[in-house]
């Protein structure tokens, strides 16, 4: 079992992160992203991030993952990133999620799945959770940028992986021209809080303990990812007008296209972070 981490103090925007968090991503079920994103961008999987199953992928084999090994997911969303990892390389995987939304889809779905049994989702703040073993690989996707204490997220993954394990993180980052209205923006639509650059994510894995850290840019799956939910929301904009109203569907737009432009004046970048817990 791994050594305890100490109870952390909120940090001062806790609730607020919190609230956003049960009100953007508890209704993510909705038709508009099955028609916008499930279906067009994610061939079917309901992964509520922008890398699917090439970011996913990406993480697995960067990381050596093969059949077998255990894998622990932080922020694990309703499921479907665990699953994958589960079924396409054979591993056991944990989720842990807070929204207890979250929780609830995620552990109806993979009830229905074929090897359920090597997917456990658990309900608890990431910042607070103690793993009790380790883990060859703890990753998370699309979700390191909604976390207040990136320090303390690297305390707890880094005393959830064995010697040896990996650390593997897909996050949206801070692109060269980031500015504050962009920052703005992304707290507001969205509840980002750590949009860090490459070097401030280096030193944040180096100063946690992890060996090797490398910092890759992904933003090409990003851009790509934000077209084609721009291009299926044109295409299915009377039904999504009828589930989601005028103003909702426009909202859906103007928020997609004002992230595509982020991403190619670089203002945001989509980030692939890794390192390992050297042998002692």
């Amino acid at each position: 079992m791994t050594s305890p981490i100490a109870a952390q103090p909120a940090h001062p925007l806790s609730e607020e992160i919190l609230r956003k968090n049960r009100e953007i991503y508890s209704e993510t079920s909705s038709a508009v992203w099955f028609l916008a994103i499930y279906g067009p961008v994610h061939a079917g999987w309901e992964f509520i991030n922008l890398g699917g199953s090439e970011a996913l992928d990406r993480v697995a084999v960067h990381a050596g993952l093969s059949a077998g090994d255990s894998a622990l997911e932080l922020c694990s969303g309703r499921g479907a990133t665990c699953r994958y990892i589960a079924e396409k390389y054979g591993c056991r995987v944990t989720g842990i999620e807070m929204n207890p939304g979250q929780v609830a889809a995620a552990r109806r779905q993979i009830s229905q799945t074929p090897g359920a049994h090597r997917v456990e989702i658990v309900e608890a703040d990431v910042l607070r959770y103690r793993a009790e073993r380790a883990y060859d690989l703890v990753y998370s996707i699309d979700s390191a940028m909604l976390i207040a204490d990136i320090p303390q997220l690297l305390r707890v993954a880094r005393e959830a992986l064995r010697p040896g394990g990996r650390l593997e993180i897909v996050t949206i980052g801070a692109g060269p021209a980031m500015d504050e209205p962009a920052r703005n923006f992304a707290w507001d639509v969205d509840g980002m809080i750590s949009l860090l650059t490459p070097a401030e994510w280096e030193s944040r894995l180096e100063e946690g303990g992890f060996a090797g850290a490398s910092v890759d840019d992904l933003s090409r799956i990003a851009s790509d990812r934000s077209l084609k939910i721009d291009a299926a929301l044109e295409s299915n904009r009377e039904a999504i007008v009828a589930t989601e109203g005028e103003a909702g569907y426009a909202g859906w737009m103007n928020v997609g296209r004002a992230y595509l432009s982020a991403f190619l004046n670089k203002r945001l970048t989509y980030l692939h972070i890794s390192g390992f817990v050297a042998d002692l």
